[in-house]
Parts: structure tokens; sequence; C-alpha cells
């Protein structure tokens, strides 16, 4: 006692004594203040839910093969299913149905896409994951702006923002915000659409191999077509084409949309050899596919390469074709394109009242999503149709409409420019903040160089004290936290990650604390036991053994509620305590964890082998709270006589008792 007395007085003199010090040298700045590290937000994603899960490599694998290649990805995910992999988990089933999804819609299989996206939200909602809820309603959003309804689809968007954000699934985030963008863009709002793209584009930078980075840049290519800068326009695209490479995504249609937006550029710029190489390209490059809005949007790029071709009758030809496709009319900007295209012809063949037609209808179908760019191409065409006819009031109301929304467009060109400028500039002021800190910061070093110099003595004597102090104080927080370290290894086993029996007695302590809450539940307390754990020691060794443990306990944590406590308790002997769900019995809940271990073979790498594990399962049912609290001992030891009869009748078997039932047993097989 006495020592640590003496040791609390030197320690405070050396504090004091330091202090001083520190007090009388801060004019100095001997010790450079450190700056302040702001603690990291740590983001979501999904995959981080089956990692230390059995089969997740295996899983995730097939996953990414699910986004370019259906039939592998359907082989590799048959062979987990045979397995049984996908029944263990709501995480599981999740992921199965996700890569189904993704097969059916490189098919293009329309009702199994339905049918995937329709279990995704059951398990969305009945299992609270927000993440899956937001990707779903961004996929319903991207549905309805394909089919014209913008202002339905930015609200579905906007709302699935707000969910990413609140679990900080910045993944999505990056293509929500690229999608919204081309909401925008659409709609002819383009500074809207450049704030959007440029929010997508910085958060793009914590995930260089993602697919929507190559897409933003792409669309903001998309953006100075619409407003006609096309040497900008060039710039991005060829960027974009290159982010392509990168992506672990194989992404067939965008590198195909890519290649039509340079054959519409090299169109609008005269070269009709650059917009036949494109397009070209472009058709070679895609797969067989039913989207419609793909097919016109093919189909119309080729009209306007035979146009520029001077090949009329066959531009005609290819555009009626557009016009007759299946579900055309359900995708306006397609529509209305192709719509234009055929009125250019006609007009050049002298058909005008055929083009009027065409073209009035086309403006009715760009004006339905606000597509300022392409409806002021209709206008030009109408001024001319109706002057090529004779009717020039109507050709100069066309044309005033022409031109007012050519002056729009070119203030929205001199907004864009605005904007890029401001970019620029906030880059610029960054770059020089960052010289004038570095300047700073070597003017503050020479100072403090020429300060030590004064001090050397004094800043000698200070570093000696501070090194005693420091290793004294060092030496505390060792002990601190290797206390804290014991406490949580008291309540935590090592070798499987689950909580040990310590904890199991403090969950008891908590329920008693809670009584009120749990009076009208009914619980159950069962023991489980690795069947022939000792002969998988013996014939493989301990190391094999210790693997097969944690794999029983993954697999059981990955089955159990939260509202369930599930504790190692020894060797190969785990309980748990099952208060009853409204939704399935206690029992329903025992066998599931029986499976979870005996369906599969646990796969050991070490040995290149998979062992066949099985668990036997006794359970004292239909206890109280006052049961749980006050006769835990003895149920326990009613669920272990409930165990040695499940070893009895042969094991891999979940056998169940109500607590009167065997206080008679015990009686019976103690007198025996």
């Amino acid at each position: 006692m006495k020592t640590n007395n003496n040791l609390k007085k030197i320690s405070l003199f050396i504090c004091v004594s330091v202090a001083i010090f520190f007090y009388i040298l801060r004019p100095f700045q001997l010790i450079e203040p450190k700056p302040e590290k702001k603690a990291a937000e740590k983001r979501f994603l999904p995959d981080d839910l089956l990692k230390n899960l059995p089969y997740s490599v295996d899983i995730l694998n097939a996953r990414d093969i699910s986004y370019r290649d259906a039939a592998m990805a359907l082989e590799k995910v048959s062979q987990l299913d045979a397995k049984g992999v996908f029944n263990h988990g709501a995480i599981y089933r999740t992921y199965y149905f996700l890569i189904l999804r993704n097969i059916a819609l490189l098919e293009g299989d329309r009702d199994k896409i339905n049918y995937y996206n329709v279990e995704l939200s059951l398990l969305a909602k009945n299992h609270e994951f927000p993440w899956l809820k937001a990707e779903l309603i961004i996929d319903a959003g991207i549905e309805l702006l394909k089919k014209g309804k913008m202002d339905e689809g930015i609200v579905l968007i906007e709302k699935a923002i707000m969910l990413s954000k609140s679990v900080n699934y910045n993944y999505l985030l990056v293509k929500a915000y690229n999608t919204l963008g081309v909401a925008y863009n659409i709609q002819s709002q383009y500074v809207k659409a450049l704030e959007y793209y440029h929010l997508g584009i910085k958060l793009g930078r914590d995930y260089p191999s993602h697919s929507y980075n190559s897409k933003l840049i792409a669309n903001l290519g998309l953006i100075y077509i619409y407003l006609e800068e096309w040497d900008k326009a060039l710039d991005y695209i060829d960027r974009s084409s290159y982010l392509y490479t990168q992506s672990k995504i194989i992404d067939g249609v965008s590198i195909v949309i890519n290649n039509v937006n340079l054959s519409y550029i090299y169109f609008n710029l005269g070269d009709a050899e650059k917009t036949r190489i494109y397009y070209d390209k472009g058709a070679n490059q895609l797969d067989s596919t039913e989207d419609v809005r793909i097919v016109g949007l093919m189909r119309k790029t080729e009209a306007d390469t035979l146009w520029i071709e001077d090949r009329y009758k066959e531009s005609l030809a290819v555009a009626n074709r557009c016009l007759q496709l299946p579900e055309i009319e359900t995708v306006p900007q397609q529509h209305g394109l192709c719509l234009i295209a055929k009125s250019r012809t006609e007009i050049y063949f002298g058909n005008i009242e055929i083009a009027i037609k065409s073209l009035e209808l086309a403006l009715e179908r760009l004006e339905s999503i606000n597509n300022a760019s392409y409806v002021i191409k209709t206008y030009q065409l109408l001024a001319e149709a109706y002057e090529q006819s004779g009717n020039t009031e109507l050709a100069y109301k066309y044309f005033k409409l022409y031109a007012k929304l050519d002056k729009d467009i070119l203030f929205d060109r001199r907004q864009s420019e605005v904007y890029h400028l401001e970019e620029q500039f906030n880059t610029k002021q960054i770059k020089k903040n960052m010289e004038l800190t570095n300047t700073q910061s070597e003017l503050k070093t020479l100072y403090v160089e020429k300060q030590k110099l004064r001090t050397r003595v004094v800043a000698s004597i200070l570093i000696l004290v501070g090194f005693g102090l420091f290793f004294l104080i060092r030496r505390n927080f060792t002990i601190e936290k290797e206390k804290e370290v014991l406490v949580e290894q008291s309540t935590t086993d090592a070798l499987t990650g689950l909580n040990n029996r310590h904890y199991y007695n403090h969950a008891l302590k908590e329920l008693e604390l809670n009584k009120a809450l749990h009076e009208k539940k009914v619980f159950t307390a069962a023991v489980l036991d690795i069947d022939h754990f000792k002969a998988v020691n013996d014939t493989y060794g301990h190391d094999i053994g210790d693997a097969v443990l944690q794999n029983v306990a993954a697999r059981l944590t990955a089955v159990i509620d939260d509202s369930d406590i599930l504790v190692r308790w020894g060797g190969e002997e785990f309980v748990c305590l099952l208060p009853e769900s409204k939704f399935y019995g206690c029992e329903v809940k025992l066998e599931r964890l029986r499976m979870a271990i005996s369906q599969l073979p646990i796969s050991i790498d070490h040995i290149q082998k998979d062992l066949i594990v099985t668990i036997s399962i006794g359970a004292i049912k239909n206890l109280t709270i006052d049961d749980v609290l006050y006769i835990n001992k003895e149920s326990l030891q009613l669920a272990d006589v409930c165990l040695y009869r499940a070893k009895q009748e042969g094991r891999n078997r979940v056998v169940f008792e109500s607590k009167e039932q065997l206080n008679r047993d015990k009686i019976q097989l103690c007198s025996t």
C-alpha cells in the first residue's frame, strides 16, 4: 500500500512538473499540435452482410457473373441451390433473387423480372432491409422514366436517395444521382442535371470500379449533345468509353449507346463516314434484345446514317420499321425521334401532309417529356413543311417558336459554361489554398527550429521528464486496456465469436430487470451438442475440430433472431434460450438450427474434404419467466436429459419435453 502511495506522489510530482514546463515553454511551440482527424463515416455495402458466412465467396462470384453471362450465372446459382445454400437466412434468399433477376434482365424476360421484384419486396419488408427497398424503388423509378412518366419517376428516385442516405448506402447513391440527372436532362433542365451528375461523380471516386462512373461521364456528354457543343460531347464520351474498360461489370448496352451518340454527333457535323463507322460499331456490339427503347434508338440511328449517305428511300423504310415496333408508343422519346426521321424524308420527297401529321404527333410525344432539344428540331421541320405547302402563316408561327426556344437553349448553353467556369474556379481556388497552407507550414517549421535552438537545454530536460511520464502513462493505459480485454473475453468465446456462459448469466440479469415485459411470454431452453465431435478431433486433429466449431457457430448465428440468446457452453456444447415467436414455434426454430448444420457439409480447405456434421438438441419448453430466472440451472439439467435421449435415439434430432414430464422421467432415471 505504501509503495502505491509513493508511486502516486511521484506520478503527481512528475505531472505537475511537466505541466509547468509545458506552460513556460508554450510560446516556443516545441511540440507541434497534431491536426484533428475527422472520424471516417462508415459506408454501408450489402456484400458486408455475407461476410463470415458459409459460401459467401461463391454467392458473390455468381452475382458478379450474372451481370454479363446469364447461362454461366444460372449454372453457378443452380449448383449452390442444389446444396441448399439459399435456404439459410434472409440474406441468402435476397442474393438468390437478386442473381436470378440479373439473369432475367439479361434475357429480357419481363414476367420473371416482375416475379423476382415481388419476392425481393417481401424480403425487404419482412426483414427490414432499407438498402434493398432503396434499390427496388430506384429500379421502379427508372421504368417510369423509360415510359415518359417523368414526374412520377423523379419522386421515386428522390425517395430512394433519402432512404440510401439514411443507411449511408453511398454505392447506390452513385446510380441514383445518375438517374436523377438523366431525368432532368431529358426535361432540358441542364443545370440541374449537371448538379446531380457531379454529385454522382464525386461519390463515384470512392468506388473506382463502379459501372455508373462511366455512365455519369457519358451522360455529361449527352448534355452537350443536346446543347450542340460537339467538342465537349466528344471529350466526355471518349472518357466514358475508357471508364467502361475499368468497370468490373460489362454493360454491352451502355457501350452501344456511346457509339450511337458518337454517330449522332458526326451526323450533325456532316461527317457521313464517321456517322456510318460508329453506327456499325454499335450495331455489331448489340446482342439480341427485345427492349423497344434500344431497338427504336438503333433504327432511328440507322435512318440518320442512310439519310446522310443520300439513301433517302432506305432511310424512310427504316424509319417506318421503327414506327411499326410493338410498344414503340410506350417510349415517348424514341417514338418522337423516329417520327422526326420519317418526316424529314417525307419532306424531301414532297409528301408534305404526311410529314406534317408525323411532326405534330412527334411534337405531342416530345412535349409530354419536356424535351426542348428535340422539340426545337420539330418546330424547325414544321416551319419548313408549312413553308413548302404555301401556308406562310403557320410557317411563321413555328419559325417564331423555333427562334424563341433556340434562344432559351443558347441561354442554357451559357448557364452550363458558367457552371463549368465556377467548377474550374473552385478547383483553382482549392489549389491556391493548398499552396498557401504549405507555405505557412514551411514558415512555421522554420520558426519552430529557431526556437528549438534557443531552448535546447530546457527541451532536453523536458524530453527526459516527458519520456518518463510517457512510459508511466503508457503502462497505466496498457493495464486499463488489458482490463477491458479481459472483461470482453469473460463474456465472449474466443474461438467461435459467440457469447459464453458468463454472458448467459448477465443476460438473465437483464431479463430480470425487465421482468414485467416478459410476464406473458413462454420460453424454451435448449442444449445443443455436436455429434461424434471427439471422432473429428481424433481423426483430423484439433485444428480441424476448431474449424468445425467456427463453422457451426456461424450457421447457428445466421438462423437465430435478435431476441434469442445463443452461447457456447463449453467444448462442443451450445445453449440457447428462445422466446416463443408470433410467426413460428420454437420447435420450428430448433429444427431449422438442426437442419442448418446437417443439410450442408462443412468444407475444410486443409484436408480438401467436406465433413458431414450433425447436432443433437434437447429442449425443455413452456418455461415461464420465473422458470428462466429462478430455476435456470434445473431447466438446463432437464434440457440435458432431453439431449441424452436424442443421443440414445440415434442423434441428429430434436427432443422436446415439458418440464413436468421431464421431472418425472428424471426421477425414474435416477432411481434405476
